[in-house]
């Protein structure tokens, strides 16, 4: 529903969300995109990736920070929804 708000395609929000969620869930789980993104495909995952600019991501053994993964990803290119977004996150880990 933001999505439509923000006016930002659908499916890039899902695809933003999906890998930001796998970048929030390293913080404290083993960094494996294919078992948290639920990809049983490596085409797939490097196709969803791909979309967001991220695909380096599927290559490395340590996880991005959340910013880091904000300033790299190309799902979402609107930087008022990205400020959102890490305000929005910070607000979450000072509650």
């Amino acid at each position: 529903m933001w999505c439509a708000a923000a006016r930002l395609p659908a499916r890039s929000c899902l695809d933003f969300v999906r890998v930001l969620r796998a970048v929030i869930l390293a913080k404290t789980q083993t960094w494996d995109l294919f078992s948290t993104l639920d990809v049983v495909d490596r085409r797939s995952l490097v196709r969803l990736l791909d979309r967001g600019g991220v695909r380096d991501l599927s290559h490395t053994a340590k996880p991005p920070t959340v910013e880091e993964f904000l300033r790299l990803q190309r799902f979402l290119n609107n930087p008022e929804v990205i400020g959102a977004v890490l305000r929005r996150l910070s607000e979450d880990v000072t509650r």
